[in-house]
This record gives C-alpha cells, sequence and structure tokens, in this order.
C-alpha cells in the first residue's frame, strides 16, 4: 500500500480535552483498499470463503465484464482487495462459500 497512517491518541490527551481533533493527510491515489467480513446466518467469520472480483466497464455498449482475480478470507472472516478507481467502472464482489478439502482415503490392506 502506498499511503498509510496511524493516529496515537495518549492517555493525557484523554484527560485534557473533551474533544480531540486529529488529522490525517494522505495522498491522493488512484487505488482504494476494499475491507471486508465474511459472516454465515449465525454472525460466525467464515474462514476460507472465496471472493471473487469483476470490474464492468460502462464505456462499452454492452458493458465490458472483465474478472480481475479473487481473495480468500482468513481465520477472522476478514479479507482485503487493492481495486483501481477508474471512471465509468462498477465492481462486483462474488461471495463463494469456503472451498472444502477432500478427506485423504486410507486404503485397506
Amino acid at each position: 500500500m502506498k499511503s498509510y497512517a496511524e493516529i496515537i491518541i495518549t492517555p493525557q490527551e484523554l484527560r485534557l480535552y473533551k474533544i480531540l481533533n486529529k488529522r490525517i493527510v494522505i495522498e491522493k491515489s488512484e487505488n482504494i483498499l476494499i475491507e471486508g467480513k465474511v459472516l454465515d446466518s449465525k454472525c460466525n467469520p467464515v474462514e476460507g470463503a472465496v471472493i471473487g472480483i469483476k470490474s464492468i466497464n460502462y464505456k462499452y455498449r454492452p458493458p465490458k465484464t472483465v474478472e480481475i482475480g479473487y481473495a480468500t478470507t482468513n481465520d477472522y472472516g476478514e479479507y482485503a482487495i487493492n481495486i483501481e478507481k477508474i471512471h465509468d467502472v462498477n465492481y462486483e464482489l462474488c461471495i463463494y462459500e469456503p472451498i472444502i478439502k477432500p478427506c485423504s482415503e486410507e486404503t485397506t490392506s
């Protein structure tokens, strides 16, 4: 990631002020980070879910669709995807269930 910023709020600032005003300045970029979390119906994080992403460019008739790639969720169901900001382009995320690895079959003698 090209730009990153952190704010540190000290205990002294929290004691001295009722309102804190902090400012972050990040260089403008043509990229954007999409972050998300995949949860099941009981609001539990889903590890290993697959997030497919495609761009849909409306400058073309019919709109041009391009598969960009995919990401998978971590242990906490979280994912992050870095995409380019382009005028007239929408992004579609498709979420798929985790790929379950087949159990290795034991051979009997």
